[in-house]
């Protein structure tokens, strides 16, 4: 849901909360989550996995904030209202 609308931080603050359900344990098993296409992992390879995730829509995040940015400082620019 949070994807669909380029909601990145939300979805990277939602699997935070999801990732906190398990602990760094290689013994521990957690069935597929088919919603994000993950298999049957042990709770410390899908808490690494989510943990990925979150730093890839953060990532995606941060790229767009900075080429928002950009853009309104060059918008800025050629209005003769930033000088650089």
């Amino acid at each position: 849901m949070h994807l669909q609308s380029q909601n990145y931080v939300e979805a990277a603050l939602t699997l935070k909360l999801h990732s906190d359900l398990y602990e760094w344990d290689l013994n521990s098993f957690v069935g597929p989550m088919e919603d994000l296409g993950l298999p049957q992992q042990s709770h410390f390879h899908r808490k690494e996995t989510l943990c990925l995730l979150i730093l890839n829509y953060l990532g995606d995040y941060i790229f767009l904030y900075q080429l928002f940015l950009l853009t309104s400082t060059q918008v800025r620019v050629k209005l003769g209202k930033l000088r650089l």
